[in-house]
């Protein structure tokens, strides 16, 4: 199935404003003429948090497409699966971001395999500055990675046979970024596996961290970026991967780095798939702040728990999250916060002097307390108006407009 030259990520953590991010994308699209394709993006692991299945996220966004009377393509995304949680993901998803990070680093011990990958680069050196060195590293490091992701490709076209679905390859979170000449060979070892990739989700130099700003040199991902579409666009040809684009994990909010990737795509006649997913809890938590006492104060209440669960909540994402615990407001001092206070510190706008990346990252990996609150959910329904102005907002002014 193919995916399109443009398409964004937009989780849902609650399946409450499904409605309001593809209404962003529809009317995006319409006025600029650019078809943008909505893909809707939830893990295992979000899953596992708040206690979903990706059958609720089907259902959701089914409600969404008719209530929109939407007509486009759309994908299900099931989002960084491995063959150890792919299960509940089969029937419902139609988009597979087949996650490898764990696997990179570890040696692959096919030896016909590693063989063939040999020889086949061999003929590339000196291309994209491919050296035999970089061959042998990416050898080592990155050909058992890709074997574990023929083998969860394999297993979904026996299970989804006859079916259409696109397959991405995730390596983002990884603690060493990979260069155009290891991306090169990355892409050459997904078509020696028959792999059909649409996407590849390379990890970039510099931090990608959760509902904030990229940390790093913007010039240097930009040259990145641009070198890496270079790549992907001679391995449509040479490699006959003829679908496959850049996709950007952990791309919502990086406001410093949109400016740039708009300027290679339009020199390049690029696409990307843009992952937003969860700004959209965020989204709605600012947008519950701004409907009355009663959501300012469910608020209040979420981080006054989440806060004596800090260190549950960032265990699963202290990799992507760069979070000064002692930069964090104190109970008592969020609880004293006036609405405009609170969404200043939460929204983000880094002129304004109230702004807290620390704040903000938090919240952002507190929904798990949000989905124990009985109120939070019966909120999202009562207050849908003010949250889902937000969630429009997100979607259509802070990344649509910037990047397309």
């Amino acid at each position: 199935m193919k995916l399109g030259k443009y398409s964004i990520g937009i989780g849902d953590r609650f399946g409450k404003s499904s409605s309001a991010q593809l209404k962003a994308v529809m009317d995006f699209s319409e006025k600029y003429g650019h078809k943008i394709t909505p893909v809707w993006n939830k893990s295992f692991r979000e899953h596992s948090l708040i206690g979903t299945t990706p059958a609720h996220t089907a259902a959701s966004v089914k409600l969404a497409v008719e209530k929109c009377a939407y007509t486009g393509d759309y994908f299900l995304d099931a989002d960084h699966i491995n063959l150890k949680n792919i299960e509940q993901f089969l029937a419902p998803c139609n988009f597979f971001t087949i996650d490898v990070a764990d696997k990179i680093g570890k040696e692959c011990d096919r030896e016909d395999d590693i063989a063939r990958f040999k020889e086949g680069l061999s003929a590339y050196i000196g291309r994209f500055s491919v050296t035999e060195e970089i061959i042998n590293s990416v050898t080592k490091n990155y050909l058992y990675a890709l074997y574990s992701a023929k083998e969860c490709c394999d297993y979904i076209l026996e299970k989804k046979k006859g079916e259409e679905f696109v397959i991405e390859v995730s390596m983002d979170e990884t603690s060493a970024p990979q260069t155009p000449a290891e991306l090169f060979c990355i892409v050459y070892g997904l078509s020696m596996y028959n792999i059909p990739a649409s996407t590849i989700a390379p990890k970039f130099s510099g931090e990608f961290h959760k509902g904030v700003d990229y940390i790093g040199d913007p010039e240097q991902f930009q040259q990145e970026f641009a070198d890496d579409i270079d790549v992907l666009e001679f391995a449509k040809k040479e490699f006959g991967l003829t679908d496959i684009k850049l996709s950007v994990h952990s791309g919502s909010d990086k406001f410093s780095l949109y400016p740039l990737m708009k300027e290679v795509l339009a020199k390049k006649d690029a696409g990307v798939h843009l992952k937003t997913a969860g700004t959209t809890w965020l989204a709605e938590v600012v947008g519950l702040a701004k409907s009355g006492i009663k959501g300012l104060q469910l608020v209040k209440e979420i981080y006054e728990t989440a806060y004596a669960h800090y260190d549950e909540l960032i265990a699963p994402y202290a990799s992507v999250v760069s979070i000064d615990r002692l930069g964090l407001p104190l109970i008592y001092d969020v609880a004293a916060l006036s609405c405009e206070e609170f969404v200043s510190m939460l929204d983000h706008d880094q002129d304004n002097p109230l702004y807290s990346s620390n704040f903000r990252q938090f919240i952002h990996i507190s929904f798990k307390i949000a989905a124990e609150n009985p109120k939070y959910t019966e909120y999202l329904e009562k207050y849908a108006e003010s949250i889902d102005r937000e969630v429009y907002d997100n979607i259509y002014t802070k990344h649509l407009s910037l990047v397309f």
